[in-house]
């Protein structure tokens, strides 16, 4: 594949729905280039007068007479700063769109991919994607028209140039030609470069968010050193291929100037043999020298775009995957959907590993249901298969009679809640992580809060609801996170309630207050709680027991107490005990 091959499909995320702003920038652009043309003769004209000269110059069909030169060059200044300002703005104002476009569509791209592809995200990759790859998108736009802009003020000069000396102008298009296609490799060159270090740094972005993210373990297993060192090889790499991809690009525009240079000394030299008139001479002098600025700037612009255009192919891509892996939309709001039926429905993550087998299992409306299992046994994917966030490979699991692939996710989600075990809160006030981004009024979130044995201590904290928690919820001890995702659950007085270890960081106290309001939900909302304390199993109407990816048993958690020795080796294998978490 060449290195040209992949940029018109990169480009088009900045070309489409952009055309009517880009044409209008080019046709701005080649009519101030040749308001500049015909300025730059004007000019000519007069300079020539004040020396005694009174010779004319022809441009297209207009004669410039001496007399009529200075008030028409000042108009073609005046006209040509409008012009230039109204390019600007477009210019500014399309980056502006870019920016803010790309930013939500990757943004939309990611919450619409299947929930297998968002866990399959590398922390901090889409942060990455938002912020450098989105901002050099901005930038491309930028240069997109910058170099529009000097390729059609380039095209307007030359075609002065051809009307006032079409030997001079013929000479500098056949120079500029070849001088293009000699330089081209650099384009290439660069285009590599920047893609390796669009690469590298991607790679050392990772290995810092890791070490961030790990930094209570690499403390505590004293891994200080070596990872610095791994972090300090993955920057060395960044580095030397930022080095390189810089040096090219500052070689670059040097090559491109020094070429231009020779073109235009190459062009005052045919038109000096020629024994052309004072005035002709000076016109093919200033629109040859304007020539040199904007040849440059288009080549130059051209080269950036090589450079840049790794970073656009990366969004490209990044926003390809999302899409090709959307999750299903259903349409469908059942009556009622908490009774939940799962009919032999397996599950695999992958070819001949599955996670559940054949599993069946009905969850009557109002009921509260255990489950347990060793680890492996497949009690998180029960979890996700139940949340709505991952479809059954084979079998079917329906709410209130319908398939679950067939319900209205945004409808499901405003009825099924979930407590994580672990605790996770953005960066905010108590009101903004128990609302989180739902809007209801404050009797709603004091009850959740109240449910959740939490008002009193946010009453005594320093502003209550609206205390800032600082990075991740830091100003709180581990149990009240714990009930603080609690208190989320229950603001949106959910139909289907699952809860992953609700009370395993919770004092006797506030297990016994949780556990109440859990009873308090029996009848109204459907509980399911993924559980080891016995505590907890014994306010379920139902436990269900997980072995190795199959329902091993089902029943009220007495009979299974009094069964011959299986529920205690369940309990042992899942390592199950009846003590406090200190």
């Amino acid at each position: 594949m060449s290195d040209d091959r992949p940029v018109p499909a990169g480009l088009r995320l900045i070309t489409d729905g952009n055309r009517g702003s880009l044409g209008t920038i080019a046709v701005l652009s080649a009519i101030a280039g040749l308001l500049e043309a015909a300025t730059l003769v004007c000019l000519t004209t007069y300079a020539v007068s004040l020396q005694g000269s009174g010779s004319s110059i022809s441009l297209a069909f207009v004669t410039f007479s001496p007399n009529a030169a200075l008030p028409a060059a000042i108009a073609g200044v005046v006209a040509k700063v409008a012009l230039n300002y109204i390019i600007v703005r477009l210019s500014t104002s399309l980056a502006t769109t870019t920016l803010r476009d790309q930013r939500s569509a990757a943004l939309n791209d990611f919450f619409a991919a299947d929930y297998a592809t968002q866990t399959n995200e590398p922390l901090g990759s889409l942060q990455e994607i938002l912020t450098n790859n989105v901002d050099r998108v901005a930038g491309i736009t930028l240069t997109i028209t910058n170099t529009i802009t000097s390729s059609l003020n380039l095209a307007a000069l030359v075609v002065g140039a051809l009307f006032v000396r079409p030997a001079a102008a013929l000479f500098m298009i056949a120079g500029g030609a070849i001088v293009a296609l000699v330089l081209h490799p650099l384009r290439g060159l660069s285009h590599r470069l920047a893609t390796r270090h669009v690469a590298s740094n991607a790679v050392y972005a990772q290995s810092v968010t890791d070490g961030v993210r790990m930094a209570r373990e690499v403390r505590l297993f004293d891994a200080a050193g070596p990872l610095t060192q791994a972090v300090d090889r993955s920057e060395r790499r960044s580095s030397d291929s930022y080095r390189s991809s810089r040096l090219v690009q500052g070689i670059a525009p040097q090559l491109y100037q020094s070429a231009a240079l020779l073109l235009v000394i190459g062009g005052l030299q045919l038109a000096r043999n020629q024994d052309v008139e004072p005035a002709t001479l000076g016109a093919v002098v200033l629109l040859l020298v304007r020539s040199l600025a904007y040849l440059q700037g288009a080549l130059g612009g051209r080269q950036q775009l090589a450079d840049q255009v790794p970073h656009l192919e990366r969004l490209a891509e990044r926003r390809n995957s999302y899409r090709r892996h959307r999750a299903v939309r259903g349409t469908q709001q059942p009556d009622d959907l908490r009774h939940l039926e799962l009919t032999d429905v397996g599950f695999s993550y992958e070819p001949g590993r599955p996670a559940l087998i054949d599993f069946s299992l009905e969850i009557p409306r109002g009921t509260v249901i255990g489950v347990i299992g060793p680890s492996g046994s497949g009690k998180s994917t029960l979890s996700e298969l139940l949340l709505g966030l991952r479809d059954p490979t084979s079998g079917r699991l329906t709410a209130g009679g319908v398939d679950l692939r067939e319900i209205e996710p945004q409808w499901w989600s405003r009825h099924v809640s979930f407590v994580p075990q672990e605790a996770r809160l953005v960066n905010g006030t108590v009101r903004t992580n128990i609302e989180f981004f739902r809007e209801r009024d404050d009797a709603a979130m004091t009850a959740a809060a109240t449910e959740a044995n939490l008002l009193d201590e946010i009453l005594r904290l320093p502003q209550g609801f609206e205390t800032e928690l600082g990075e991740l919820g830091g100003a709180l001890s581990g149990g009240q996170r714990q009930r603080l995702c609690i208190a989320r659950a229950l603001f949106g007085q959910p139909h289907v309630l699952l809860l992953d270890e609700p009370t395993s960081a919770l004092d006797g106290i506030s297990e016994s207050v949780v556990l109440n309001t859990i009873r308090d939900l029996a009848g109204a909302v459907t509980v399911i709680i993924v559980t080891h304390r016995m505590s907890t199993l014994a306010i379920c109407d139902q436990v269900a027991v997980l072995d190795r990816g199959r329902l091993a048993a089902f029943e009220p958690p007495q009979s299974l107490d009094r069964s011959d020795g299986f529920f205690g080796e369940v309990l042992r294998l899942s390592m199950f005990d009846e003590q406090e978490p200190s």
